[in-house]
């Protein structure tokens, strides 16, 4: 995303814009929360367009877990960041999808949602 030049397009069942991308932090200025990366990259790119769909029933499941309505006007105070709320699905069905597109090039598929909990600190290996 650091690299993107004109568009990232992230898909998934949730993200949670508290989410630390880089536990322990890394070397290059830019914050680590994936909130504050999203505004520093349009910030840094005035060109870049990012696009984020979530699934809109993540919003019941993870309520107590985060401050949604809070975080959302956040990215929605920036225009060049999307957010949406998929609820094109068949009844009971859920949005499991984990895409990221970036600059309509360089695609991944797959892997775990930016949420909650899902993203700890590896264990040291010396123990």
């Amino acid at each position: 995303m650091l690299a993107a030049q004109h568009s990232v397009v992230l898909v998934g069942w949730d993200f949670d814009l508290r989410t630390d991308l880089a536990p322990g932090g890394v070397d290059d200025d830019m914050p680590t929360e994936l909130g504050d990366f999203l505004r520093a990259l349009v910030r840094r790119n005035p060109a870049l367009r990012i696009s984020i769909l979530k699934w809109d029933m993540a919003v019941i499941y993870t309520l107590g877990n985060q401050m949604i309505p809070r975080l959302a006007q956040d990215l929605y105070a920036v225009r060049r960041i999307r957010m949406r709320f998929d609820s094109e699905h068949p009844h009971g069905a859920a949005h499991h999808q984990k895409i990221t597109v970036i600059d309509d090039e360089l695609a991944f598929c797959g892997g775990i949602d930016m949420t909650t909990d899902r993203w700890a600190p590896l264990p040291d290996p010396g123990n």
